[in-house]
């Protein structure tokens, strides 16, 4: 599949990653949130 990955750092510093798949152009329910150290 062809699925790109957005990153987005948030204010309380977590990151979170949404998967976006470029041929169908929607967006993948699960939502990674990384926690920052």
């Amino acid at each position: 599949g062809h699925w790109a990955a957005l990153w987005f750092e948030q204010d309380n510093g977590t990151i979170s990653v949404v998967w976006v798949n470029v041929v169908k152009r929607r967006i993948q329910d699960n939502v990674l949130t990384i926690p920052r150290k």
